[in-house]
């Protein structure tokens, strides 16, 4: 795969970049999310029955002329750390991304194990970065390969799932804006979801009339 990543890369504020905040509980394959679109294994990502990310990472690579800076960032909901630093440092996300912010929150829920947990994931993400954040969110469906293994598509998986579930409560309020990965694809197909991502978060931002996130209260947390 072609690649021009850049290692602890920084925000430029530029017209051609899209800048993007990973989310998510811990073990989700969050970080692997992130290493599929920079094309590179940047941010530390394995399985582990603890977090893996301790502190906020960033990077940036240039697909089809245009820049995707991405900041990695610690797992919700981890009970042996104080709530008030996972937030802390989750904040910082915003600050590495404030030129003039970010245009794009992926919260990453992984089929099976991590959907009992998704009203619980939403309500931390909306506790922090507030309740119109959502207007700027795309989910991103992780372990997309356990997927093609059975078979099945993700709107196929989805329809086991009432209409009142959190998942199906948390797309709608994503106005739909959902789609899968397989970090375990061959190159062309990992391409093809990023070109799939960026195709959605330009279709989000055509629509809404702020195109990037601003919250001042960032500006104290992140201190």
């Amino acid at each position: 795969m072609v690649s021009n990543t850049e290692i602890q890369a920084e925000a430029t504020g530029a017209d051609d970049e899209i800048r993007m905040i990973l989310l998510s509980t811990t073990g989700t394959g969050k970080s692997s999310v992130g290493n599929t679109i920079l094309s590179r294994k940047l941010f530390e990502a394995k399985m582990a029955p603890v977090r893996v990310t301790t502190k906020c990472a960033s990077g940036a690579r240039i697909f089809e002329n245009k820049r995707q800076f991405i900041v990695d960032t610690l797992g919700f909901l981890d009970y042996s750390i104080k709530e008030a630093d996972i937030q802390q440092e989750v904040a910082k996300s915003y600050q590495l991304t404030a030129v003039p912010g970010p245009h794009v929150y992926l919260l990453m829920v992984e089929p099976g194990r991590m959907l009992a947990i998704v009203h619980e994931t939403t309500d931390y993400f909306r506790k922090i970065f507030g309740p119109k954040a959502i207007d700027h969110t795309i989910v991103i469906f992780t372990h997309g390969d356990e997927l093609e293994e059975e078979e099945t598509t993700l709107d196929d998986y989805l329809l086991q799932f009432k209409s009142d579930s959190p998942i199906r409560k948390l797309l709608q309020q994503c106005d739909q804006r959902y789609l899968s990965f397989n970090n375990k694809g061959k190159d062309a197909q990992k391409n093809e979801a990023v070109r799939n991502l960026l195709k959605r978060i330009e279709d989000m931002m055509s629509k809404n009339p702020d195109k990037v996130y601003i919250k001042d209260v960032f500006e104290a947390v992140a201190k």
